[in-house]
């Protein structure tokens, strides 16, 4: 009888186990809730190192805008502009920067800091954005007069230095050097830059080479040459710091 109960206890034993009944661990099959949150957490993970990679410099904000390089340009000359009509006084000077702040973001139609920022952006990328918005290649300037030794950029001011080498009377050749800088804010876009300064040496009859001329262009008269609204023969009343060497007066 004990041997009768113990080979159908044994014989119960191998039943379970050959059908897998002894075994109570499952394998979990993922449900479609779970690969739908794994996802969402990549494309999370994605979209965050995007948008770090895109603020890396911390002008994210600026770029986010997406305000064409013209108009940052315009932003930051307004601002330019106004700050010439700053006071003096730390309290007027104050209530002045917050009013231009409050001016220009109303004509653009951003908020006064992002206005703020855009100026700042400009400032410290100026270069770039004047010349990914049209401004020529410096190097490849060349003047109709005088032949031109040297192109300086110093950050918003370009710097034209030339030799007078025509054989002309004081007067035209003074003419000549106003028509020089018109034509090639025409020709190469330098209405870009914040201000142009132009000096321009000659040959002395003893033999020495002497400073004979020397102006500035402001913006705004930069952008009157660029738009038509004055002529070469107008320059120099619109230009800034006129000096002439006694050779030319």
């Amino acid at each position: 009888m004990k041997r009768k109960i113990f080979f159908v206890a044994l014989l119960c034993t191998f039943s379970l186990s050959a059908c897998g009944g002894g075994n109570t661990s499952t394998t979990e099959t993922p449900t479609e809730s779970s690969v739908e949150e794994t996802v969402a957490e990549e494309s999370t993970a994605e979209d965050s190192s995007v948008s770090a990679d895109n603020d890396s410099d911390g002008w994210g904000s600026v770029r986010a805008l997406g305000l064409d390089n013209s108009t940052m340009l315009s932003i930051y000359q307004d601002y330019q502009t106004a700050w010439e009509s700053s006071p003096e006084d730390p309290i007027a000077k104050r209530d002045y920067e917050a009013q231009v702040d409050e001016e220009i973001a109303e004509k653009y139609g951003i908020s006064t800091d992002d206005a703020s920022h855009v100026y700042m952006y400009v400032l410290g990328n100026y270069d770039k954005i004047a010349a990914e918005n049209g401004a020529s290649d410096t190097s490849e300037i060349q003047l109709h007069y005088g032949d031109l030794l040297s192109t300086t950029v110093n950050g918003t001011t370009i710097v034209l230095k030339a030799k007078i080498t025509s054989s002309l009377t004081k007067k035209m050749t003074v003419a000549s050097c106003f028509y020089d800088v018109y034509d090639a804010v025409e020709k190469y876009g330098l209405d870009q830059y914040d201000e142009l300064q132009y000096w321009a040496v000659a040959d002395m009859t003893d033999g020495s080479e002497q400073k004979v001329i020397s102006f500035t262009v402001p913006h705004d008269t930069l952008e009157k040459i660029a738009n038509g609204s004055i002529v070469e023969g107008q320059l120099q009343s619109y230009s800034t710091d006129v000096w002439l060497s006694p050779a030319l007066q």
